[in-house]
């Protein structure tokens, strides 16, 4: 009877150490999992972020050259204004001879 509670209560130690050992595989399965999600997701999260940037850094160019474009037109009216400023003095002295 000794005997037979001896071999039982191996086998329940055999078949706890075993339960155990699959529980800490899936354990670390389950870690492994979690860190390769979290990888995936800090990916994703940069090529997003990637993305922003170069779409913020093209925004930033076409602003740069429509401001450019602009300071240009608003030199050009300028000069524009000033020729037709000379011309309509030169108009009223050519009148007044």
């Amino acid at each position: 009877m000794a005997r037979s509670e001896r071999e039982n209560l191996s086998r329940q130690q055999r078949d706890f150490e075993s339960k155990s050992k699959d529980l800490e595989l899936h354990r670390v399965k389950l870690d492994k999992e979690h860190i390769e999600a979290i990888e995936r997701f800090k990916s994703e999260l940069q090529r997003s972020m990637q993305d922003q940037d170069f779409d913020l850094h093209r925004r930033k160019l076409q602003l740069e050259e429509d401001e450019q474009r602009v300071r240009l037109e608003r030199d050009r009216i300028a000069q524009i204004s000033n020729a037709n400023s000379a011309m309509s003095k030169e108009l009223a002295t050519l009148k007044t001879d």
